[in-house]
Parts: C-alpha cells; structure tokens; sequence
C-alpha cells in the first residue's frame, strides 16, 4: 500500500540491517564487498555484509550480539538478564554511566 501510495518502493526491515545496505549502496561500505556494520545506538546489533547483502543467518539472528553476557553478574539489562554487552555499551548505557560518574564543578 506504501508503494502504491508514495510511488516509490518500500521495504520494511531491521533497523541497523538496513543501515548496513544503505552503506553497503551509498556510504563507506559501497564497493568493500564484505564488511560488519556496527552502529552503537539505544541497543546493541551488527550487520553482517558478505557480498554487498546483509547476512542473517539460519535463524535470522546474526548480528543480535546485545545480549551476549559479557560480565556474568554485572549489570541488571532490560531484558532480565545481567551483564549483557547492551547494559555496558549501547548509548543510553555509556549515557547512564557518564551521568553516574561525572564530576559537576561547584559554582
């Protein structure tokens, strides 16, 4: 219906898995072939590129590396779990952690 309304093709997919076609078409990744996307935004993911596409594997899953358990203990994430690379590295997490420890000089 998109299509047929805009007149232009629509394709709806994951977001960073289009990110990483839309460098492997127009950005830094045009003509590498084989390359990883990896955008640090309010999650954790990577695009496997091989051949200019994005790779998904069997399952669909390749690149959902946000809650592989990287301190086994750490920090409680959103998804149940503790210590997956999303609660240590995505945006709002380094964001968390800047405002935890940073220093306001007294005026």
């Amino acid at each position: 219906m998109l299509a047929d309304r805009l007149g232009l093709p629509v394709v709806v997919g994951h977001d960073v898995r289009t990110g990483g076609v839309a460098e492997a078409v127009l950005g830094a990744g045009r003509g590498a072939g084989d390359f990883l996307f990896l955008p640090i935004g309010t999650g954790v993911s990577a695009a496997l590129m091989i051949d200019g596409r994005a790779y998904t594997g069997t399952t669909g899953g390749t690149g959902e590396i946000g809650h592989i358990v990287v301190r086994p203990g750490g920090e409680p994430c959103a998804c149940g779990q503790h210590g997956c690379l999303e609660a240590y590295a995505s945006a709002s997490a380094i964001s968390r952690r800047y405002a935890r420890e940073a220093v306001v000089p007294a005026r």
